[in-house]
């Protein structure tokens, strides 16, 4: 058979829910990856040990020893935000936002968009229809309407429609309130649910067992780029396949991103709802993972070392520039100094279908002192924040360090 295009490719993935790398090969859910599949198959390398014994002869020798199947490869994605409209109806969770959550912790999907009734103040607010879940991010009106202003919202009790960053104004009765997925990591779980997953091409095909993910890397936060993630994932174990079908009938989420415009960063001190909007010009996001793999002997495939694994802290940090203050104001210096913790709500973009954000609800000043410096031939000054757990531990979702939405 003669060879086919790198473009052509497929990756396919399920959870393993009856153990760790456990022998099946179902896999109902088609990624939206972004580049080739061959980056997945050409790290499936397996090492070979030399097992040399004393001998006579100059260039005697026996083959090496085959050593376990592990790999590590990378599952770039756009953030492309929920994909289709938020407008009304419930939320449910896309493959997007269920592959980000398995990844990185869980998700809630639980809302339902609707508008407000009856607006009361800046943080409060009566609901039509709108269901929302505490400690959730969703999306509040239109651009330019003078109060939500489509912007990014943490509710506070969705019981008493109160948020925990103020609008621009009162929200008017009949404003749209955009649900959103939201993405968390844990503070008190460790555990691991572990994927497989299929990776095609029109000419190898390859099954991948045993995986998790040991962090993640976001980037194109730019004014103007489109907000990209890559995952990067551990596999116990992988064996070349040809039983799959070719091309794959498994449908695929096709959604666009759309580029960071029309977004705002929140900036206060936890526990205060005034607003506070900074003006920045470029924002970055790290996320740092913790993860211990678990090296044992009960392994449900041979060459397999990995049987499962414990996930620890989940570490991200944002990082924005903006103007320096005038001469004797120093705002984000002083709070730098002080060490002031603070909850930061970072909208990338706001187009309905298709937004992204991010909000850390008890972060730490971390890094060198924010000085000024030349940025783009302008004075300015480069700050970074470090999400700590949440200061309400009702539930996983209201005590975590950091969120993040697709709306």
């Amino acid at each position: 058979m003669a060879t086919n295009p790198a473009v052509k490719g497929a990756l396919l993935y399920d959870v393993e829910s009856g153990g760790w790398a456990e022998v099946s090969t179902t896999y109902p859910t088609r990624l939206p990856i972004k580049g080739e599949i061959n980056s997945i198959l050409a790290a499936a390398l397996q090492p070979l040990e030399p097992a040399q014994i004393t001998e006579q002869h100059n260039n005697a020798g026996r083959r090496d020893a085959l050593m376990p199947k592990a790999m590590k490869f990378d599952v770039p994605l756009y953030l492309t935000g929920h994909g289709t409209s938020c407008a009304s109806g419930a939320i449910a969770a896309t493959a997007l936002g269920t592959f980000l959550a398995r990844c990185l912790g869980a998700i809630n999907a639980g809302q339902t968009s609707g508008t407000v009734n009856t607006g009361t103040s800046a943080v409060q607010f009566s609901l039509t229809t709108a269901v929302g879940v505490a400690g959730a991010l969703f999306r509040l009106g239109e651009l330019a309407d003078g109060d939500g202003e489509g912007q990014f919202y943490v509710w506070s009790n969705p019981d008493t429609a109160t948020v925990l960053n103020a609008a621009a104004d009162t929200p008017a009765g009949g404003a749209v309130v955009y649900g959103a997925e939201t993405i968390h990591c844990n503070e008190t779980l460790t555990t691991m649910t572990s994927m497989r997953m299929n990776a095609l091409t029109a000419n190898q095909r390859l099954g991948i067992f045993g995986i998790y993910c040991e962090g993640a890397t976001f980037s194109g936060f730019g004014v103007g780029e489109l907000p990209e993630v890559v995952c990067h994932m551990v596999a116990s174990f992988f064996d070349e396949e040809s039983a799959s079908t070719w091309p794959t009938d498994v449908a695929v989420e096709s959604f666009v991103p759309a580029p960071c415009t029309a977004g705002q960063l929140f900036y206060q001190t936890v526990a205060t709802t005034t607003r506070d909007i900074l003006a920045v010009r470029d924002v970055k996001i790290d996320l740092a993972v913790e993860t211990f793999p678990l090296l044992g002997y009960n392994a449900a495939r041979q060459y397999q070392s990995i049987i499962g694994c414990v996930r620890g802290a989940s570490k991200m940090r944002i990082t924005w520039t903006m103007d320096a203050d005038a001469a004797g104001t120093q705002t984000v210096l002083d709070a730098w100094e002080a060490g002031t913790l603070k909850h930061i709500l970072f909208a990338a973009n706001t187009a309905d279908g298709q937004a992204v954000a991010f909000y850390l609800s008890n972060a730490k000043p971390v890094g060198d002192r924010p000085s000024q410096r030349t940025v783009s031939g302008l004075n300015q000054i480069t700050v970074t924040y470090e999400g700590l757990a949440g200061p309400t531990s009702t539930t996983e979702l209201t005590h975590s360090a950091w969120r993040m939405a697709l709306a």
